[in-house]
């Protein structure tokens, strides 16, 4: 491959083009009367009152925390990394880095469809939870004893060995899933932790240090290698971006360059690529207080792209602001309606901060997303399932995991 291909390439894994690329397709989209997709951006506002509402109820006092993994931590009530915390101690900045780094990442890197009909009972709740959050929580019950490390004296780890050898035994024990019932997902999902594994393994550079390789060494080596007092999250996300592109396969490549959730718009000259990178963007976001944690400001909340999961499509689509025609569900209608809503959601900001008389500062994107965005959208989808259900087998036709059989 010529090297002004692959910088190409590369620059499809950043989070300014992604930013670039959806905002380019939100403005195609609003200025044509012929597409799958419309815009009626004189309906933001009432996105913007949805959101806003959200907010106030769940964080009255306006200390919202970022979105990201650990607010799965805290489900029920229960904050479960603080009690894993207390109870570890850390010897350093460095060890809470890789230690926190691993599980995010970890986490990160799970954000598959999970088991229909399973349902997890925490062990510290006992509560019985479903989806993603009840995959979050199996993940975090066996990263607590130690399935993921490869040292037996600490099991806080997640060691590439480790997710080598893991077995679909060791997976079904830990998720508490019957193998008669769910072998065949059993299974596609050893595989896929066995797939990042590899992934890991496959770049010293980036998740190697003296005598291991973590998932949290990534985020060791961007704050060691920082040429500033702050970390810039546009500059991880790129970095996560780049380092886990191999494992996201199912979407577009070019011969052997994997670019994970990058899908190609159009046809003949017309045809582009637009990268979202949904799951990167979860990570990144995970990896906020880890670093706050260390002691180390983060800057550039704002400029990483947004969401473009089945939730915020919904949001949009229930209050008008998306419509689609009966060629939404093709791949070009899948990939607009991604583009899309990640596009609109620093329109939405602008509008929440507004009414709030709040800055960029007090009110981030990720604050956004946890307090509002994300709620609101949780919110109508349990009140108009059938809708959300429609919007999710749109969304779904562009999982970068098992798509079509497996990873």
């Amino acid at each position: 491959m010529a090297s002004d291909t692959s910088s190409n390439l590369l620059d499809l894994l950043t989070a300014s083009r992604t930013q670039q690329e959806c905002t380019a397709v939100l403005e195609r989209t609003r200025n044509s009367k012929s597409g799958a997709v419309e815009i009626d951006f004189d309906k933001l506002d009432d996105v913007a009152q949805l959101v806003r509402a959200a907010l106030e109820t769940a964080y009255p006092d306006f200390q919202i925390p970022p979105a990201g993994f650990w607010r799965v931590l805290e489900n029920d009530g229960i904050d479960r990394w603080d009690g894993l915390a207390s109870a570890r101690g850390f010897s350093s900045p460095e060890d809470l880095l890789r230690v926190a780094g691993d599980l995010a990442i970890l986490a990160g890197a799970c954000q598959v469809p999970t088991a229909q009909g399973w349902v997890f009972k925490g062990s510290v709740s006992g509560q019985e939870v479903k989806g993603q959050t009840a995959l979050g929580l199996a993940l975090f019950s066996m990263f607590q004893s130690g399935v993921f490390s490869a040292s037996p004296t600490d099991p806080l780890r997640v060691d590439v060995d480790a997710l080598l050898r893991l077995s679909e035994e060791e997976v079904s024990a830990g998720l508490a899933l019957g193998s008669s019932v769910h072998g065949e997902w059993i299974g596609k999902f050893a595989a896929h932790l066995r797939r990042f594994g590899e992934t890991v393994g496959m770049r010293p550079e980036v998740f190697g240090d003296k005598v291991d390789l973590r998932p949290g060494n990534l985020l060791v080596k961007a704050i060691n290698e920082r040429n500033a007092p702050h970390v810039e999250l546009p500059e991880l996300f790129n970095q996560i971006s780049d380092a886990l592109a191999p494992l996201w396969n199912g979407a577009a490549q070019e011969g052997d360059f994997i670019l994970g959730d990058c899908w190609r718009l159009g046809e003949g000259d017309a045809e582009t690529f637009v990268p979202l990178h949904h799951t990167v963007l979860f990570i990144t976001h995970s990896l906020i207080e880890p670093i706050v944690w260390a002691g180390i400001e983060v800057q550039g909340f704002d400029d990483v792209p947004g969401p473009s999961d089945s939730l915020h499509a919904h949001l949009f689509m229930d209050q008008g602001v998306i419509t689609l025609d009966h060629h939404a569900d093709t791949h070009d209608g899948m990939v607009s309606v991604r583009a899309v809503t990640s596009a609109l959601l620093p329109y939405v900001a602008e509008r929440v901060r507004s009414d709030l008389e709040a800055d960029r500062e007090s009110l981030p994107i990720p604050c956004l997303i946890e307090g509002g965005t994300m709620r609101a959208a949780q919110n109508l989808a349990m009140e108009k399932p059938e809708a959300f259900t429609k919007i999710q087998k749109i969304i779904s036709s562009g999982s970068v995991f098992w798509e079509p059989i497996g990873a």
